[in-house]
């Protein structure tokens, strides 16, 4: 029995599929279960197990029945999905803000930093947006900093969106085409919103949480950072 975490189930499907005596039909089986189980699940941070199995099986030639239109699509998957996988530290965020102002993420001095990044014309985004200002009223002052970034290169939609809601008054940053930042791609934004919570040294520690579970969430970070410190 694995225990149910990624490095745990990765470990045990690669102790399996290893075995010098494995049946071919058998090693096929298991590979394209695992692989196909973990890219579609649910489960926060299981995307790793999938990223492992295409690094160690798929890109090695190794998974010989997949034909190549396919296992190129497999590849590019794991390849978009693993920069940022838990416990990687985010990738390299420097955005201007409504001044035009660069705000660096890594220079954000806070014990956690959640990094939202929305649309102002996403339906999902403006649902969520009344709670993740209710989220930051209440977490602020307990050392939580919002980063968010919006996808729209329309500045002028984003900027009277701003105004209209003075209460978001965390870190606000967009894109521009003068100064394309390439984020949708390393943060594979598909759609949005879409959340990360990271720890003091950006390391990614939650991702694809929906805004009303970020307070839960939050509290057990700030209960492990304080138990640290005793």
């Amino acid at each position: 029995y694995s225990v149910q975490l990624p490095d745990s189930i990765s470990a045990s499907a690669k102790q399996i599929l290893d075995v010098d005596s494995i049946n071919p039909e058998v090693f096929r089986y298991i590979l394209s279960t695992v692989t196909s189980d973990y890219e579609r699940s649910k489960m926060m941070g299981m995307d790793a197990v999938f990223v492992e199995m295409v690094q160690t099986y798929f890109k090695t030639g190794k998974a010989t029945w997949v034909k190549d239109k396919d296992l190129q699509k497999i590849v590019e998957r794991a390849d978009a999905l693993s920069p940022t996988l838990l416990g990687k530290k985010a990738p390299f965020l420097r955005m201007q803000d409504t001044t035009g102002t660069w705000q660096n993420m890594y220079e954000i001095k806070a014990p956690i930093t959640v990094l939202f990044i929305w649309d102002p014309d996403c339906g999902n985004c403006k649902k969520a947006m009344p709670k993740l200002i209710e989220f930051y009223k209440e977490y602020k002052d307990k050392g939580v900093e919002i980063y968010a970034v919006s996808t729209d290169f329309e500045n002028d939609k984003w900027i009277k969106y701003l105004r209209k809601n003075p209460d978001m008054s965390w870190i606000n940053v967009s894109d521009s085409p003068e100064f394309p930042n390439g984020f949708r791609d390393t943060y594979d934004v598909f759609s949005t919103p879409r959340t990360f919570v990271l720890d003091e040294n950006k390391i990614i520690r939650a991702k694809r949480l929906a805004v009303d579970q970020l307070p839960e969430f939050v509290d057990y970070m700030l209960k492990q950072q304080k138990d640290k410190t005793q």
